[in-house]
């Protein structure tokens, strides 16, 4: 069983808060508690031992003339004088008859409280959800933006056909080998042996029990007992174990390697060139015959292109933009265009219709 505590009352006359639950009449009116009266706890301090005589642990019963609160020992109303009948309902039974919420005891306030601050972290999170939200919507309209200026750059790479010493596990068809050597290809893992590891593993016990409040249940009679729980408390001790662990060694595999000459194209330089305006070109560059077995012979490889567009917005902001090159050609300076920005400044043009002249 747990420890009592004294609840309170509010005197539904004159609506006197807070009345003690050892008070059966309001200190206020001199009313005696009844119909519409809630027991309710302001605090969880112990009843003190004096005053448990005047509660008997057992709810009060309801006159079924004058509608008040008995305690369960009394045969005939303290109020009026009526007797106690089979039709004299207790104090749980008024309370399901009233429609009116029962007034909250601290462990609910609290509860409640903890309530409001997740509903408030949940409300603040959607805010910025949304503010998320609305800015991914604002990039997503589309702008209007004056083309200012085109530029440019093209990287030409030559390569030279020459012969290179390479080494491989594999001899390509066309190499002219020059030496093999059995080398390291790989390793494997091989059990070598078990060692005993000794360790210290914990482990956890019952130690003993504690009582804890889990909460209050209503006795209506003006006091309040705790609903306990037993709770396990635990230590943790250790135990001196050993277990064979196997150790391992990386065992090397060799293979044969090859030592050659093969000869193909390399990349020995590249033709930069950039500018403003509409007119591209690849910078001047010379190739090499090479030799006549084609050694040092030279030849154009890839080719990278960059087109690009700086934009003016509306409010005079100038950014810089990467276009696909027939875009960038059929645009010209002074064009306004409809655009939109996505996340990371990623341009993109919404169609061919959208581009205007402005001339």
């Amino acid at each position: 069983m747990g420890r009592k505590i004294e609840g309170y009352w509010d005197c539904p006359y004159c609506n006197r808060k807070g009345i003690q639950g050892r008070f059966r009449e309001c200190p206020e009116c001199n009313k005696p508690r009844g119909e519409g009266v809630t027991f309710y706890m302001l605090d969880t301090k112990t009843l003190d031992k004096d005053l448990e005589s005047h509660f008997t642990g057992q709810p009060d019963w309801e006159c079924s003339y004058c509608k008040q609160l008995n305690p369960s020992v009394e045969e005939n109303c303290i109020s009026c004088g009526a007797p106690k009948v089979e039709q004299s309902g207790s104090y749980f039974d008024m309370q399901n008859r009233m429609k009116a919420d029962i007034p909250e005891n601290p462990v609910n306030r609290t509860t409640k409280q903890q309530s409001k601050k997740s509903i408030l972290g949940i409300v603040l999170l959607a805010v910025f959800l949304l503010g998320i939200a609305a800015l991914v919507i604002k990039q997503a309209q589309p702008v209007e933006m004056t083309v200012l200026s085109h530029s440019w750059q093209k990287t030409q790479e030559i390569e030279a056909y020459q012969t290179v010493n390479e080494s491989s596990f594999t001899l390509p068809d066309d190499a002219r080998l020059q030496y093999t050597a059995e080398e390291i290809s790989s390793y494997v893992q091989v059990l070598d042996h078990y060692e005993t590891v000794t360790e210290q593993v914990a482990h956890e016990r019952i130690a003993g029990y504690h009582t804890e409040v889990s909460g209050y249940r209503d006795l209506g009679d003006g006091t309040f007992e705790e609903i306990t729980t037993e709770v396990a408390d635990y230590e943790t001790y250790y135990t001196t174990e050993t277990h064979q662990e196997p150790v391992y060694r990386n065992d090397p595999v060799f293979s044969t390697k090859y030592y050659y000459e093969i000869d193909k194209w390399m990349i020995v330089r590249d033709v930069v060139s950039e500018g403003n305006g509409k007119t591209d070109y690849v910078g001047d560059y010379s190739l090499e015959k090479g030799m006549e077995n084609g050694i040092g012979a030279e030849r154009t490889g890839s080719l990278y292109e960059i087109y690009s567009i700086v934009l003016q917005s509306e409010k005079g902001e100038n950014n810089t933009y990467e276009i696909e090159e027939d875009i960038w050609r059929r645009l010209n300076d002074h064009d306004k265009i409809s655009v939109k920005i996505g996340i990371g400044g990623k341009l993109t043009i919404l169609d061919e219709t959208s581009v205007t002249n402005d001339k």
